[in-house]
């Protein structure tokens, strides 16, 4: 049995993980912790995931809310059939 922590563990794939997000406050740590492991039939939580687990990047916010700002405005063109 191997024990590491989250940032030891990257560029690693995981045959197995072990995994409590209950105090997880970075973003991207809990994305970053579950993109480890190979298989889910392989992953142990030791409490639930919750919506409180996931923090993005403050700037993707804001980003998001400014597409979603713009998107209504970019007009739809048609693709046309090529013959």
């Amino acid at each position: 049995m191997v024990v590491k922590t989250i940032h030891r563990s990257q560029e690693l794939s995981l045959d197995e993980l072990v995994f409590d997000p209950t105090n997880i406050k970075k973003h991207g740590l809990t994305y970053t912790t579950l993109s480890h492991i190979q298989t889910k039939e392989n992953l142990f939580l030791l409490t639930f995931l919750q919506h409180e687990n996931f923090y993005a990047n403050p700037k993707a916010h804001v980003e998001m809310n400014r597409l979603k700002t713009i998107a209504t405005w970019i007009p739809l063109i048609p693709i046309k059939k090529l013959t």
